[in-house]
């Protein structure tokens, strides 16, 4: 409608007026056409005001909407919604017009923004905001709903709409698929995961992935318990045995609410036993190739007889074959110093899952044992122990932690660095505060860097994922007060530790360290970020890391921001691989190290074309490190693949022996090489690596190890921690009383040689060869006995 301007003029003029009647009848045709004459009422906004605020009756409520529509022709939009709540019952949730929908969103908008800064929320806001989820819920709106709900932190709306939906299955599942999302705060998920348990609870549905992913994720054994009860005796038994990896203190907290008859089930001595017997019975390993490795040209080196131990530890791991070692009991026995601690302690990954016969199986290395002389095979023992019961540690850390009390007194660093490992290990996310004091005092009173580093990283270990930021600012404070690289580093990472997802909860002191001037600080906190949003494919946290993987000054902190990439998107290879690609052909090795290490994190055992196709390149790279970390990261991606599902992995096997073998190649190449062997054929050709458990939780026990493992770059022997993340392939089936089934039947549609194990290596066969003339030499003449004059090339 449009009308005059002497009309227009006329209208304005009525509101200068002193009848009620005829002010509120002028407001009502104003608002009629101020879609084509905005411009010329916006001119009177300070009269439409003054008005507002002394005509009465429905009037009144017209005046605020002429305002609020001049504010939004002005693009004054936070007042013009103001001004439309004024408008009460004139202002609805519905229209299509330029002002209505502008209005609604923009309404929206502002609500969202207050509820996140935890402001306090205006009640014509509030009330308007309560009506629009009343008619949307009305209407069946339930996932637009849902998502603005989220948005605004309004989990009551969510619980509303479980209350009254008709499609409850489906929208639990979408609720679910939100608590995986990067968009959601740690702490909001725990809030929907809450009320998810409660709807569960009430229409006794019974539902393992919830179980894991609501009660498992918010540590809350009450709702745990609601639901276990609900369970048959078969699915209770199979429950339990799937909560691998879950946080002890979780797992005791859940044990002092089980009846006792199921105890047995989750403390992890049957899972150890059945993968005892099953890696020991099923052994494949090549043991013609780690001697072929073993016999290679470049083995004379220090470092890469440190490699082969490890490439056997991961080869035979939890077979308890040792006979590699006692065939070489005399190469093993002249390693001095930290040789002989990585010896020992390689011991933990040949022995894993046989935790009643740890301690007599370690006892030669104590000190008074035949192979305990050396104070470095004494820390040795301590860290394999931390090995074998690492995630398991309940009936070991009362003798680590002596041995760490023992190495207090005698002020022997070397027994501190092993006791700090080996607690740290088999203490993993225990939150003992009396332990968490203990191995402090080793950080704080005694500033040494060999102890301190594992120090630190024994602290985040034992507090994973507990989010306490009072310990994390404890931590943060020392890193301040000490000068060590090494202190620092393992105390930073020992945060990111501590934080282990925490997400958003994290974001505080992430900035205070991502943002130090030490460059060693800045590292770990780029391991924080991609602890605290391990998993989350959070855009924020992946936008943080590619800043400082491009920007930052220190090489450092470079190849860490990249590499940790793997953690935040390991659920998201394809993501990964287009992210990786900007950065795999980087100019800085460095850069390109960290990529593929990515790669070989979030690609495990995968056998993913695409992440083989970049991976591939990199191992004719220039840079001796970069060929290390993709022998590595490829050793990784290709575990468990047959040569049905990728003829490349024979193909791989030979590059990396020929690089072994090659006098020319780097000692990094063949390092990684070696390592890589060795990962590709750990446990026996049986196992494959995971951060996750059967029931799709973290396995705390392999984050840690995974994070342990990268920090190789600074100490070799932290290599061994990669056995922490090694998961068995297997189907066991037991009988009711959890006895080892030798042999039954199930239904497979993939054709069998798909699981073939590899080919072992053949030995060289011996060719005849036909006998040949002499050719007699021209000193063949002299008489016996007569030697060469040299003095003429003197």
């Amino acid at each position: 409608m449009s009308l005059s301007q002497q009309q227009i003029d006329q209208l304005i003029q009525n509101l200068y007026g002193n009848d009620n009647e005829i002010k509120t009848q002028t407001l009502k045709e104003i608002n009629a056409v101020i879609t084509t004459h905005w411009a010329e009422i916006s001119e009177e906004l300070p009269k439409l005001i003054e008005l507002s605020e002394t005509i009465e009756g429905i009037g009144k409520q017209y005046a605020y909407l002429v305002i609020s529509k001049s504010y939004f022709y002005i693009e004054s939009y936070d007042e013009a919604v103001n001004y439309a709540l004024k408008a009460d019952e004139l202002f609805k949730f519905e229209g299509n017009d330029n002002y209505s929908v502008k209005m609604i969103t923009h309404l929206i908008d502002m609500y969202i923004k207050e509820r996140r800064q935890k402001k306090e929320v205006d009640k014509l806001m509030e009330d308007k905001m309560n009506k629009f989820f009343k008619e949307a819920i009305e209407k069946e709106e339930e996932y637009l709903t849902i998502g603005i709900a989220l948005d605004c932190r309004r989990v009551d709306v969510i619980k509303e709409i479980l209350g009254k939906t008709k499609e409850k299955d489906e929208i639990i599942e979408y609720l679910k698929k939100i608590t995986n999302s990067s968009s959601v705060d740690y702490s909001l998920k725990n809030e929907v995961m809450e009320i998810v348990s409660e709807s569960l609870n009430e229409n006794s549905q019974i539902d393992l992935e919830s179980i894991s992913e609501c009660w498992v994720k918010k540590n809350d054994g009450d709702g745990f318990m609601k639901m276990f009860n609900q369970l048959s005796e078969e699915m209770k038994m199979q429950v339990l045995l799937d909560y691998e990896g879950i946080p002890q203190k979780f797992r005791e907290e859940l044990i002092s609410k089980l009846p006792e008859k199921y105890h047995k089930y989750i403390d992890g001595k049957i899972q150890e036993k059945l993968y005892l017997d099953f890696l020991f019975s099923r052994d494949k390993t090549d043991n013609l190739l780690l001697n072929n490795i073993k016999s290679s040209n470049c083995i004379k080196s220090s470092v890469i007889q440190t490699a082969v131990l490890y490439a056997n530890a991961f080869m035979h791991y939890g077979t308890t074959n040792i006979m590699f070692l006692k065939d070489n009991n005399d190469w093993i026995i002249n390693a001095s110093n930290w040789g002989k601690f990585a010896t020992t302690a390689s011991l933990g990954v040949l022995f894993k899952g046989r935790e009643n016969e740890a301690l007599n199986l370690m006892s030669p290395y104590t000190a008074n044992g035949t192979g305990g002389k050396s104070v470095y095979a004494q820390s040795g023992r301590l860290y394999a122990l931390g090995l074998i019961f690492g995630g398991h540690g309940k009936e070991i850390l009362t003798t680590i932690t002596d041995d760490l009390k023992q190495s207090k007194s005698s002020k022997n660093e070397v027994l501190q660095h092993g006791a700090c490992l080996g607690v740290g290990l088999a203490g993993i996310a225990t939150e003992n505060y009396e332990l968490y004091q203990e191995v402090k005092e080793i950080l704080i009173n005694n500033d040494s860097a060999v102890a301190g580093m594992t120090a630190g990283l024994s602290l985040g270990l034992i507090m994973m994922g507990s989010g306490n930021l009072e310990v994390a600012q404890e931590m943060l404070t020392h890193c301040h007060e000490t000068e060590h690289d090494k202190i620092i580093r393992g105390t930073s990472v020992g945060i990111g530790l501590v934080m282990f997802g925490m997400q958003d909860k994290a974001d505080g002191i992430i900035d205070l360290m991502v943002n130090d001037a030490n460059h060693v600080l800045r590292y770990g906190g780029i391991y924080t970020i991609g602890l605290a949003y391990c998993g989350t494919a959070n855009e924020k946290a992946i936008s943080k890391l590619l800043h400082f993987a491009v920007t930052d000054r220190s090489d450092e902190v470079k190849r860490a921001a990249v590499l940790v990439l793997g953690f935040i998107l390991n659920k998201r290879l394809d993501e990964l691989c287009k992210t990786i690609l900007l950065l795999i052909d980087s100019y800085n090795p460095h850069v390109r190290y960290g990529a593929a290490l990515a790669l070989g994190i979030a690609g495990c055992a995968s056998n993913d074309s695409t992440v083989i196709g970049l991976l591939e390149p990199l191992l004719k790279d220039p840079n001796d490190f970069v060929k290390q970390g993709a022998a590595i990261a490829l050793g990784m991606v290709l575990m468990e693949t047959s040569i049905k599902e990728n003829d490349k992995v024979e193909k791989f096997i030979k590059d990396l022996q020929n690089k072994i073998s090659f006098k020319g190649e780097g000692m990094l190449t063949q390092f990684g090489s070696i390592l890589g062997l060795g990962i590709v054929n750990a446990g026996g050709r049986n196992c494959t690596i995971s951060m996750y458990n059967n029931l799709g939780t973290f396995n705390l026990k392999a984050v840690a190890g995974l994070v342990l493992f990268n920090q190789y770059w600074y100490w070799y022997p932290f290599t061994l921690c990669l056995s922490l993340s090694f998961i068995p392939t297997t189907i066991i089936g037991v009988t009711e009383d959890l006895k080892y089934v030798e042999s039954y039947q199930y239904i497979s549609n993939a054709p069998s040689d798909q699981f073939d194990y590899l080919p072992m290596t053949k030995p060289p066969t011996k060719t005849g060869h036909t006998k040949m003339n002499q050719t007699k030499l021209s000193y063949g003449n002299k008489q016996a006995g007569q030697s060469l004059n040299l003095s003429s090339f003197n």
